[in-house]
């Protein structure tokens, strides 16, 4: 499995924080490498400062990574 980024903003309404934790959690827990990046009171969506956050992940790596 490819390095996995996850995003979530903090007060989305329509799916729970929870799920994406829960997923974070599970993918370490069977060696899979993955970044979670929480949004501090954003709702469901994509905040404006998304593209200058995730970029560096993408940046850091190459397909084939593991």
């Amino acid at each position: 499995m490819p390095p996995g980024l996850l995003t979530h903003g903090t007060r989305d309404p329509m799916v729970s924080v929870y799920y994406t934790c829960t997923l974070a959690d599970l993918m370490t827990a069977r060696g899979h490498s993955q970044v979670t990046q929480l949004f501090n009171g954003e709702g469901h969506g994509v905040p404006s400062n998304w593209a200058q956050l995730v970029w560096p992940f993408f940046a850091s790596r190459r397909l084939g990574d593991r």
